[in-house]
């Protein structure tokens, strides 16, 4: 594929060097598409949005609980990080859900 990119550019006149240069250009372009697909906001239905407001609420209780029964330490500061990393993890996995039809 990438042969076939270089011998089309070729033939508009560029040497093979600006071909490659080019089509190297285009590649990266379509690998950062990829990406930024990835990396895009998802919609979310209403059922969705409620559970996420939902798990956000639970989670804000336990940061509450941790943050009134624990001292400030490397444990509590651990305990906050990976309740947020878990409360990441769950919202992703509802916004990814895909609906059944």
């Amino acid at each position: 594929m990438e042969d076939e990119k270089i011998e089309t550019l070729k033939k508009t006149g560029l040497t093979e060097e600006a071909s490659k240069k080019i089509a190297r250009k285009l590649e990266i372009r379509q690998l950062e598409n990829i990406i930024n697909d990835r990396a895009k906001y998802t919609e979310v239905n209403t059922e969705q949005q409620q559970r996420i407001d939902d798990t956000r609420k639970m989670f804000s209780t336990m940061y509450n609980f941790i943050e009134k029964y624990c001292k400030n330490s490397r444990e509590t500061s651990l305990a906050i990080t990976k309740l947020e990393e878990a409360q990441m993890w769950v919202i992703k996995g509802i916004t990814r859900e895909v609906e059944e039809k």
